[in-house]
């Protein structure tokens, strides 16, 4: 195992040398490879603890995750230390897509937008008939997924053995996937089922997602990509040009997927917390 000299340890190395301060040589066992995911926080449990770090002692937290005080001994002075944490459930949670994702033939580039203003009627497109469907499931991963789970996961502890069920609505910006979607709604419903076998909840749940937005703005849209050379872009910008009437219309879609879920009972001994 790559031994690391830290950062860390390094200042801790110091005070060691200045001021004689116990040196944990824990510290320098920061390594890329950790012996474990989590850690307990422990402070000496003197009147010289800051209190944002008592306020730590006892509680778990992730290596990849720290709280806002920083891990143990990241703080100038900090003695705290870092004590290995292993739960005593074996933690897992997966969420995968269950409905089929129909994506059109062709991907929408950001003038097809403008021109479906002018010429759609105001008629409501879908993201699969446009190709952007699985790019919004994609970006919604991290930041609505994750939301979505640690709704599930309170709601789970509540209930402790049993079903549940519960709504769902934020908004979350898209631009990842395309800047015409900018700032757009995703709603939705989970029922979900959660047993208890000692300090473990064993968790599964259906969720459905509902994706919606507006198209309202081509001005704005010129402004953002102006200049562009293909012969589509350049009818889209002539029309707003010339200022022929259009109308807003919906971008909507729909998806669902399956969560399963080991997870402490308990959100402080957790690695999956609310």
């Amino acid at each position: 195992m790559q031994i690391i000299e830290t950062p860390v340890y390094r200042k801790a190395f110091i005070q060691y040398l200045r001021r004689g301060t116990p040196l944990d040589i824990s510290l320098k066992a920061m390594t890329e490879e950790r012996p474990t995911t989590h850690y307990i926080w422990r402070t000496t449990g003197d009147d010289k603890v800051r209190s944002s770090h008592a306020a730590n002692n006892g509680k778990i937290f992730a290596w990849n995750n720290p709280p806002e005080t920083g891990h143990p001994g990241e703080d100038y002075n900090c003695r705290c230390t870092a004590e290995p944490y292993k739960p005593e459930v074996s933690e897992s949670s997966l969420q995968w897509v269950t409905s089929i994702v129909d994506e059109g033939l062709r991907r929408w580039a950001w003038y097809d937008f403008v021109l479906h203003y002018y010429f759609g009627g105001g008629r409501a497109i879908q993201l699969s008939d446009v190709g952007h469907l699985q790019d919004v499931i994609d970006a919604s991963r991290e930041h609505v997924f994750k939301g979505v789970e640690r709704q599930i996961f309170k709601e789970a502890r509540a209930t402790v053995s049993g079903s549940f069920n519960d709504t769902f609505e934020n908004t979350y910006r898209f631009y990842s996937v395309s800047f015409i979607h900018g700032r757009s709604t995703v709603e939705g419903r989970y029922n979900g089922t959660v047993s208890r076998s000692g300090n473990a909840l064993y968790i599964t749940a259906e969720v459905a997602y509902n994706f919606s937005d507006v198209f309202t703005d081509p001005l704005d849209i010129r402004e953002r990509e102006g200049g562009s050379s293909d012969p589509e872009a350049i009818q889209a910008d002539e029309l707003i040009d010339s200022e022929v009437g259009g109308q807003y219309y919906d971008v909507l879609d729909s998806w669902t997927t399956r969560l399963t879920a080991t997870i402490h009972i308990d959100s402080d001994k957790s690695g999956y917390r609310e």
